[in-house]
């Protein structure tokens, strides 16, 4: 594995690395081999470093932590730190901030949490995530790899050092994955049953009653996940299957109104004028052309 060539790759394609909830930006990729001894400093960032291979002392607050193979360990921003009586210490660093502009509330409070953890090197991490992971973009770093990858990889890693710093709540993250992908299960089902039904009278009783669970529940989820009331889908839904049989078939407009459940010709014409622009009448006409 070409180092050096790795390094020089990650500098150039991954300087900005956006995420769903938090994204970076990057002030450095590095690599040593045999790194010196440096003088007391600061940065305004996050320096995370990982060591190869060799010993030295890594100091902050007033203490010195020993530092051998295996070893993770966090510079915050604004600590004054140093590294000093090194041996042939092969060193691995990354220096990075989250951009607050396009991340979440979320995102933005996990790496605070970070920045305000206890200083504690992590010892014997070569089985970690954030190990494996910073082997796998090293490796693909000096292949003939995407730039996506590259970034994909280089998020994941990032994320997995705060995980390995200040760890994870898994019940707590389970349980919201967990209950999300429920949601969104039932959500799915009340579409299919919806749409597999519209010519029938659909309450939200008989949607709930179906699924079993509470009216106020799927109303709740129907909002959550679709961005719409239960109200609103089931009439976006009516008025988009009979515009398709406007455009489908020469049934008339009485019929149609009637099939999907509109009370009358009237209140039909003005829902689909409403959602379409344009009456049923004239919707067809142009349809036609």
């Amino acid at each position: 594995m070409n180092v050096a060539a790795t390094i020089d790759k990650l500098q150039k394609r991954c300087i900005y690395l956006q995420g769903k909830n938090v994204s970076f930006l990057i002030h450095s990729w590095g690599a040593h081999p045999n790194h010196p001894d440096n003088p007391l400093h600061k940065h305004s960032f996050f320096e995370i470093c990982y060591v190869f291979d060799g010993t030295g002392l890594y100091f902050e607050d007033g203490q010195s932590y020993p530092l051998q193979k295996g070893v993770f360990f966090c510079s915050r921003p604004e600590k004054l730190h140093r590294i000093h009586k090194g041996k042939n210490l092969s060193l691995f660093w990354v220096g990075f901030e989250v951009d607050l502009s396009s991340s979440t509330e979320k995102g933005v409070h996990l790496f605070k949490c970070l920045s305000q953890m206890k200083t504690m090197p992590i010892q014997r991490a070569e089985d970690s995530l954030s190990s494996h992971l910073l082997t796998t973009l090293m490796k693909h770093g000096s292949l003939s790899c995407p730039t996506e990858i590259l970034n994909s990889l280089s998020h994941s890693f990032l994320l997995s050092l705060q995980v390995l710093f200040c760890g994870a709540d898994e019940k707590e993250d389970e349980s919201n994955i967990n209950n999300e992908n429920k949601g969104r299960m039932l959500v799915n089902q009340a579409q299919l049953f919806i749409r597999d039904n519209l010519n029938r009278p659909l309450s939200i009783t008989d949607v709930a009653q179906y699924l079993h669970i509470s009216t106020r529940h799927l109303s709740r989820l129907f909002t959550h996940h679709l961005g719409v009331s239960y109200t609103a889908f089931i009439r976006q839904e009516r008025i988009d299957a009979a515009a398709e049989m406007l455009r489908m078939t020469n049934l008339d407009i009485k019929t149609i109104s009637e099939q999907y459940c509109f009370s009358s010709v009237h209140y039909f014409t003005r829902v689909f004028q409403e959602e379409m622009g344009l009456t049923p009448g004239k919707y067809r006409k142009q349809a036609s052309l």
